[in-house]
């Protein structure tokens, strides 16, 4: 017997459980009812299935095993989300018989481990392991062909399976907060790949192949324990966002081909002492955050401010700088510069935090955009003469600078 869709939403209003608003009866169970997600959508356990019915949302059920229904028509479903239940393991028999299910999600739950029969879902082409226990994945999840987005985050994975990167068809991995301490050396196969989320990790390396990794475009490897890049990193192409930050990098690639197309590039807290050449070709990048590093003297080229034209964030506090780039007064849309303290007021004494700069760029004032300026625990000992050009300013912090001369009119101008 088949139903309507508009039956079937009938069906589950029904304060009945004996019985539908259609006068079925249907066998009495304490299963968690199937809320619908669509049009196409299951009844709950008892109830009967549309042929065209396809995805089932039992998400939120505080289920801690998989209704009988799901099993019933488990070759229709071609989407699946079981995720924030109770469920402890995925039935290997489940997923011989979801042959068509396209997406999966079992994020939140306490899964400690997968079925080896997973790799039965050869369909699958989004797979969501979130908010779990796993502490591995099953080898036969490579058999996984078609598979093209796989987020495993926050979980307690110490290792991926040796011959991960047969999944070549993956194009983004979301795998933040495990405990990954190194990468498969096949990973620099997946040549598709476009994401790569595996901040909060313990990564100590990375693979001699990493750079293959063509298609790249976000890279997020910060909170790791990274002390270099190899050498191939050199050859990632086409990256826009790359967080780095918060390892014990002490250098950068001299080369980086992926330089004229960055848009955001964050390298805060590591222990940089210079910055290669590529960082007076970068057209495209908005957002610079380079604070809490070991950077001292003038360590910019002096181009900066005419090629990063469009820079809207510039961030080094917490180094050793000297000396800003005369260029740095031309960046038109520049919104944000930081080269203070990185801590709270309230928790600095007597010690210095922010940088050493004592002069800003002559034609400081020219930066017509700006809204936020962190200045404090420098030298600064005067402010140029057109800082009150700042018209635009929202927020400024000359907290424990040395001034000697602050012109009355520029705090007329900065009304």
């Amino acid at each position: 017997m088949t139903t309507s869709p508009t039956t079937c939403q009938n069906c589950l209003s029904n304060n009945d459980p004996s019985v539908d608003l259609c006068g079925n009866e249907l066998p009495l169970n304490n299963s968690p009812q199937v809320p619908p997600m669509s049009d196409k959508v299951l009844c709950h356990e008892g109830g009967v299935a549309s042929e065209h019915e396809h995805v089932v949302n039992i998400s939120a059920q505080e289920l801690d095993t998989v209704p009988e229904s799901i099993f019933h028509a488990a070759d229709k479903i071609t989407e699946l989300d079981m995720a924030y239940n109770s469920l402890v393991d995925i039935p290997e028999l489940l997923c011989q018989r979801l042959v068509n299910v396209t997406k999966l999600s079992v994020a939140g739950n306490e899964l400690t481990e997968l079925p080896h029969t997973i790799s039965f879902l050869n369909q699958l082409v989004d797979l969501n392991l979130s908010s779990n226990k796993l502490t591995s994945l099953p080898s036969s999840i490579v058999s996984l062909s078609k598979l093209r987005s796989v987020n495993f985050s926050t979980n307690e994975i110490t290792r991926l399976p040796a011959e991960f990167g047969r999944l070549t068809a993956l194009d983004t991995i979301v795998g933040y907060e495990n405990q990954l301490e190194r990468l498969p050396d096949t990973f620099g196969l997946l040549r598709q790949l476009t994401t790569l989320e595996l901040n909060d990790n313990r990564l100590n390396c990375l693979p001699r192949n990493f750079g293959f990794l063509f298609s790249l475009k976000i890279l997020n490897l910060s909170i790791n324990k990274l002390t270099s890049l190899p050498d191939s990193f050199s050859n990632l192409k086409l990256l826009e966002v790359m967080d780095l930050s918060d390892n014990f990098l002490t250098s950068l690639p001299p080369r980086f081909k992926s330089c004229r197309c960055l848009l955001q590039l964050f390298i805060a807290k590591n222990r940089l002492h210079l910055l290669p050449d590529w960082f007076s070709d970068m057209p495209q990048l908005e957002e610079l955050i380079l604070s809490d590093n070991q950077l001292a003297e003038n360590p910019f080229p002096e181009n900066l401010g005419d090629v990063c034209v469009k820079l809207k964030t510039f961030e080094i506090a917490g180094n050793y700088v000297r000396q800003l780039p005369e260029s740095l007064g031309r960046l038109s849309c520049l919104r944000k510069i930081h080269i203070g303290s990185l801590i709270d007021e309230l928790e600095r004494r007597d010690f210095q935090n922010g940088n050493w700069i004592w002069k800003l760029p002559s034609n400081f004032g020219s930066l017509s955009a700006l809204r936020h300026a962190n200045l404090n625990e420098n030298q600064i000992c005067e402010l140029p003469s057109d800082f009150g050009n700042l018209v635009l300013l929202e927020w400024l912090d000359l907290g424990m600078s040395c001034f000697v001369d602050f012109p009355a009119t520029v705090l007329i101008q900065l009304s």
